[in-house]
């Protein structure tokens, strides 16, 4: 029997090898089209398997890699690849603001091949931005989603490492957010009468909610027998478009208090809602207020009343700051708030005014006293003054704090009494303590020695 010789590809079929460095390549030729002349294309990829399939047209060659281990592809095609991506993870708002910052900033770099971005050209393309007027914190922005773009890219084995990883950035500029003082807020609540829409800005300053929630209320959101409201949805661009709220934290309910909680009952009565699902502060047609047209009432307001000319996101930063000088705790104020964390709530709307931080202050002065007799304070003296600036209920780590005992020490003394308390049950605050039975128990303890 003769030894059959092997067949041999046809003119233009394409051929499959391996090469030194372990990857294939595909190697076929393009026919003439459109005036173009045929010309000769190789396609680089990990297995034999992959090769086949390329060759066989079962795969589109641009998801390939090429030169380098990288794809042909150029960034136009794979932000537009990515964006599709994130259409179900990310809100049409958000999806919008990411398309938006592509087409102003990142447009320079559609038509490189991925493949030949670096380290060093992304960092060049950086600088030029910079000196062409962009800010720090514009910069930023679009650097977090061409780095998300490409960390996906890497994980889809497009890229094999993240060319934007490890970037030189500016340094993030200092948020300093606006915040009314105390004569200013109860001067915009005096005069919110003055405007059609003025129990908004009361709501936003008893409750800090953004201006999505508040027009996108509904009637069964309220429930003014236990005074509580919920958070459930935000607006959209549109009127009648209504959205998840901004996160997942953002689902929350918010205790009202009792003079927030008479206003909206007074508002009810104005209204008189058929169903549950009527908007809290319908337009004129009976939909959903629009945001840009509640923002237009509020600028004019402060005009009126020559206020600083301070965004309606200010008055969530308002509310935020007042209840922290009253001595809310950090995570309740967090969980009102709708943050993921304790420490975002902290580093942004975290804004003490002039009178708070000089009553704080005045609680470090028997520490620096100049004069003699004020330094023999008694230990009892100093514990009562610290007692005293605190708020009329204190938690138990305020508790704790002003009298200068350990945790364990405070509870033993709530939970057995000693300190009159109210235990409400719940994890941020379960212990409520008067301030004047804290200064009772210091009174009965003062002559004793461990004191």
């Amino acid at each position: 029997m003769k030894n059959k010789t092997p067949l041999r590809r046809a003119h233009h079929e394409g051929s499959v090898r391996r090469r030194p460095d372990g990857r294939w390549e595909v190697r076929f030729t393009i026919p003439a089209s459109d005036g173009e002349k045929a010309r000769r294309k190789s396609y680089y990829c990990h297995t034999k398997q992959e090769a086949v399939q390329i060759l066989r047209g079962q795969w589109d060659p641009q998801w390939n890699l090429g030169p380098n281990g990288t794809t042909l592809l150029t960034v136009g095609e794979w932000l537009e690849i990515w964006l599709e991506h994130k259409e179900l993870s990310l809100k049409p708002s958000t999806l919008r603001h990411y398309k938006s910052v592509i087409r102003c900033h990142l447009k320079p770099l559609f038509r490189r091949r991925i493949y030949q971005l670096s380290l060093t050209y992304i960092e060049a393309f950086y600088r030029e931005k910079l000196h062409g007027g962009v800010s720090p914190g514009t910069l930023l922005a679009f650097h977090k989603i061409l780095h998300q773009a490409l960390r996906y890219a890497v994980k889809e084995g497009i890229l094999l490492s993240n060319p934007a990883a490890g970037a030189d950035l500016p340094t993030r500029p200092v948020y300093t957010a606006n915040v009314f003082s105390r004569s200013q807020q109860l001067q915009l609540i005096e005069n919110t009468e003055m405007i059609p829409y003025g129990i908004c800005i009361r709501l936003a300053l008893g409750t800090g909610l953004r201006i999505g929630e508040i027009v996108a209320l509904q009637w069964g959101d309220i429930d003014l027998s236990e005074r509580v409201l919920k958070v459930r949805r935000t607006q959209g661009e549109r009127a009648e478009e209504t959205l998840s709220p901004k996160t997942k934290n953002s689902h929350r309910a918010i205790p009202l208090t009792q003079n927030t909680a008479e206003d909206l009952a007074a508002w009810f009565k104005k209204m008189e809602p058929t169903t549950l699902d009527t908007p809290v502060f319908p337009d004129e047609d009976g939909g959903y207020l629009l945001a840009r047209k509640l923002r237009a009432e509020y600028k004019q307001l402060l005009e009126t009343l020559h206020l600083p000319s301070y965004s309606f996101h200010t008055l969530r930063h308002t509310f935020a700051t007042r209840a922290l000088e009253v001595g809310m705790d950090y995570k309740t104020l967090s969980i009102l708030l709708g943050h993921s964390s304790v420490t975002f709530t902290l580093d942004v709307y975290a804004h003490c005014s002039d009178t708070h931080k000089r009553r704080e202050m005045a609680r470090m002065e028997y520490e620096y006293q100049e004069f003699p007799e004020e330094l023999m304070l008694s230990r009892y003296e100093r514990y009562r003054r610290q007692v005293e600036a605190c708020p009329e209920v204190m938690t138990k780590e305020q508790f704790r704090i002003a009298c200068h005992i350990s945790k364990r020490k405070a509870k033993e003394l709530l939970d057995n009494g000693v300190v009159p308390c109210e235990i409400t049950g719940n994890k941020t605050w379960k212990y409520r303590i008067r301030k004047s039975d804290v200064l009772s128990y210091l009174e009965r303890v003062r002559g004793v020695k461990s004191f």
